[in-house]
């Protein structure tokens, strides 16, 4: 099933940039809490 391996990819690609986004909100809270 190419489309379930293609939503498989899709899917994966949203995860990780869901978590990228997240580490970079927790990056930009600590700089605020910091300064």
């Amino acid at each position: 099933m190419p489309i379930l391996k293609h939503f498989d990819q899709f899917a994966a690609g949203n995860l990780l940039v869901a978590v990228e986004r997240r580490n970079a909100n927790d990056t930009v809270m600590r700089q605020c809490r910091s300064n």
